[in-house]
């Protein structure tokens, strides 16, 4: 955006200075008068007492990065206190529904489990007197205040900084735009889901998708269930799930969990030895080493499933529980057929749409099933000679072959047809973008120890950036995905 002129008359419209993430839809507006000193002490306004909850919230948000010159949430006294500006600004929230909505409708899915989206959409106006934040509903307000926090935070540490007089309008093009992270292999603890939960609130993400179950642990207690969380590895308990669920909805972000099967069952293996192994594909059995699906057409297995499924559900407060339904090696495709219907029923008989990753569509799909995609055109694209193999490096220091790599080649090919079958049945898909992942340690399928719920605990998450170091690094355009490979390590954020 080009700056006010010197005197104060609006420049043209222009395009925003500040790398605010996402980029506003609307484009940005100079308005007359002078700028906005980011320095001094600064207020939190909520003009309406229906707003108080979201209020708390953002003042919560903002201590981090503003310290003292924040003042306290009610503090009208502080307005005549002066910084080291000379003055205090205001950053206020307003619900104007005579005025909305400040943009179109987001596309796609509601995480809600609405019929239409909600409306994000709002108006952010800087001036002399501070930030002012106008949405036609308490998400609207909250999205225009992760956009002045983003200028605060990324302000505060430059003296005498000013943002010039401005005004733009913003809404989100997707009504899901979610954030994978990955517990199953490398264990966050509470405190460490809430910062990313803060992070995906100041980016705008409104989905955080929780990976709670794979090869690797069983990271849900589910009461009924005990065993499936005995031993010394570390899970979340009900009432910490229940937390992190309510600490996400105070930031309009929705907690959806993963339970992955038939597939990727190993930990469930070890808690409940003796399940029986899906039906193997002629030829593959002996060849390759991979964790024998799960056989839902046992009465025994379909039994512990819909128990496990019934207790996830009862915990879970937002509408969607997810079933897994990838990288099912090892099971014919009429025994994953009736694997992927079972995990379905199981979770609508609870009240709860199902979700599913991409290969779910091959078990048959319906208006109501939504697929997410994550196999992108290098995993289609394996090696078919011994010269191919040899000029994949990243292949060959993990151990593979030309036989797991030609094998590997027909399980990914099918994923080329997966969007046609979606829509087709009339289902929805949730596109992945194929953009660099967030990285972190993770527990490789060898570590043994933490499949029988040994004593080895996961690495922990490296420290993320301190507030002050400002909000424009770590998660780039909030698009990012874990890369996705053979052992794919869960993903990273998810567009809808």
């Amino acid at each position: 955006m080009t700056l006010a002129r010197p005197d104060h008359t609006p420049a043209p419209t222009s395009r925003h200075p500040h790398p605010l993430v996402p980029r506003p839809t609307g484009p940005a507006r100079a308005l007359p008068g002078p700028p906005l000193p980011v320095g001094g002490r600064w207020r939190l306004r909520a003009e309406d007492p229906a707003l108080a909850e979201v209020a708390r919230t953002v003042h919560t948000l903002l201590a981090p990065h503003l310290g003292t010159r924040l003042l306290p949430l009610g503090d009208e006294d502080g307005a005549t206190a002066l910084g080291d500006d000379g003055g205090t600004r205001d950053l206020t929230l307003a619900l104007r529904a005579d005025e909305g909505p400040y943009g179109p409708v987001a596309r796609g899915v509601s995480p809600a489990g609405l019929d239409v989206p909600a409306d994000e959409s709002y108006r952010l106006t800087a001036d002399a007197t501070g930030l002012h934040c106008r949405a036609t509903t308490p998400e609207g307000l909250f999205r225009a205040a992760a956009s002045a926090l983003q200028f605060l935070a990324t302000a505060a540490h430059s003296p005498g900084q000013t943002l010039p007089a401005q005004e733009f309008t913003d809404a989100p093009h997707f009504a899901w735009r979610g954030l994978l992270i990955d517990p199953a292999r490398g264990f966050l603890r509470p405190a460490e889901v809430r910062q990313l939960i803060d992070l995906a609130a100041l980016y705008k993400l409104n989905v955080v998708h929780l990976h709670l179950t794979d090869n690797e642990g069983w990271r849900i207690e589910l009461p009924g269930l005990p065993r499936l969380t005995a031993g010394e590895a570390p899970f979340y308990t009900a009432d910490e799930y229940g937390e992190l669920q309510r600490y996400a909805a105070a930031r309009f972000v929705t907690l959806v969990p993963e339970i992955d099967l038939p597939g990727h069952c190993a930990a469930l293996r070890a808690a409940v030895p003796g399940l029986p192994a899906a039906p193997c594909p002629e030829g593959l059995a002996g060849r390759f080493p991979f964790v024998p699906p799960l056989d839902l057409a046992d009465p025994g297995t379909r039994a512990l499933v819909e128990e496990i499924f019934a207790g996830v559900c009862a915990l879970t407060e937002g509408p969607y529980v997810h079933i897994g339904a990838d990288e099912a090696v090892g099971m014919t495709g009429e025994s994953f057929a009736v694997a992927v219907r079972a995990l379905r029923a199981a979770v609508r008989a609870h009240g709860k749409r199902p979700l599913g990753w991409q290969e779910s569509s091959r078990a048959g799909i319906t208006p109501d099933d939504l697929a997410q995609f994550w196999v992108d055109v290098p995993m289609m694209e394996l090696p078919g000679s011994q010269e191919e193999l040899e000029a994949r490096p990243e292949l060959l220091r993990h151990g593979w072959t030309l036989e797991l790599a030609q094998a590997m080649g027909r399980f990914f090919a099918p994923a080329d047809g997966d969007l046609g079958r979606i829509l087709a049945g009339g289902g929805e898909g949730a596109a992945l973008p194929a953009v660099p992942p967030l990285s972190r340690p993770r527990l490789r399928h060898r570590d043994r120890s933490a499949l029988a719920g040994g004593r080895r605990r996961p690495p922990r998450l490296p420290l993320l950036p301190a507030p002050r170091r400002g909000l424009h690094g770590g998660m780039g355009t909030a698009h990012a995905r874990r890369a996705a490979r053979a052992d794919r390590g869960g993903g990273g954020h998810r567009l809808r």
